[in-house]
């Protein structure tokens, strides 16, 4: 059985500040930066993704007049720390 995960290359322009905040927390953290740049990356996505999920089912919902109560308001809020 091969278990060997394919991996691709991304290439991303960012700013000479993002740049050396990336560089600088890879040599802190005694890892590579593109280590790093994963992490960070897939952190992002397993944050956004089920917000963004959320908010379009919530836009669907109130399309149909469906309006959430406090309680349900108050529930959404701290799932995001908000």
């Amino acid at each position: 059985m091969n278990t060997t995960i394919k991996q691709n290359t991304l290439t991303l322009r960012v700013s000479d500040e993002l740049k050396g905040n990336l560089d600088r927390f890879a040599r802190l953290a005694g890892r590579s930066l593109s280590s790093v740049a994963v992490t960070a990356v897939e952190e992002y996505l397993a944050w956004r993704i089920p917000q963004l999920k959320d908010l379009k089912q919530a836009i669907k919902e109130a399309d149909q007049k469906k309006f959430a109560s406090q309680k349900e308001v108050n529930l959404i809020f701290s799932k995001y720390d908000c």
